[in-house]
């Protein structure tokens, strides 16, 4: 009666799991290392893994400017995209704009410093680091029709990542591999 996942990888796997899961904010194998009961340690290394995954969890996500900049970008697009087929094709809006409101709380979590939580956790999470933030999305999730939805889309929008749709920034150069 007790849910149970088993959990089989390579530490080099785990290790870059963790290394993905903290440089985009959502530690889920951290979290799963960190408070899992583990039914069989044949080695030290498991130990060190859930030490590693208490570490991190212990400190902040680890995101650059550029990071964020990209999210809010994102985000602020797909809210666009909602905007623009709002008239003609409701249920893609609406499903946009509810794939945009997520991504503002996310961005909300991550500029704050702060991990991003599961979904179940989510909506709480916002409303601790910015009430106001929390309850406009509470009021979203909660609204049945579309218009009264874009309209607090846009007002979360405008408290989250400042910006309704596409916004003029500067991406830093990568390397391009040839």
């Amino acid at each position: 009666g007790v849910p149970a996942e088993i959990f089989v990888n390579p530490p080099a796997a785990i290790e870059r799991y963790l290394a993905r899961e903290q440089a985009d904010a959502r530690p889920l194998t951290a979290h799963m290392l960190a408070t899992g009961a583990v039914i069989l340690d044949r080695d030290p290394v498991v130990e060190r893994l859930r030490r590693r995954a208490r570490e991190l969890l212990a400190g902040p996500p680890a995101l650059t400017p550029q990071q964020l900049t990209s999210a809010r970008y994102m985000t602020a697009c797909l809210l666009e995209d909602a905007v623009d087929v709002a008239k003609h094709d409701p249920p893609t809006a609406d499903l946009l704009l509810s794939q945009a409101v997520v991504a503002m709380l996310h961005f909300l979590c991550r500029r704050s410093g702060r991990f991003v939580p599961r979904g179940k956790e989510l909506l709480a999470e916002a409303e601790a680091l910015d009430a106001e933030a929390g309850q406009l999305a509470r009021r979203f999730f909660a609204v049945p029709d579309l218009e009264g939805r874009l309209a607090l889309a846009g007002q979360l929008a405008d408290r989250t990542i400042g910006a309704r749709g596409f916004f003029e920034w500067e991406a830093t150069p990568e390397p391009v591999d040839s």
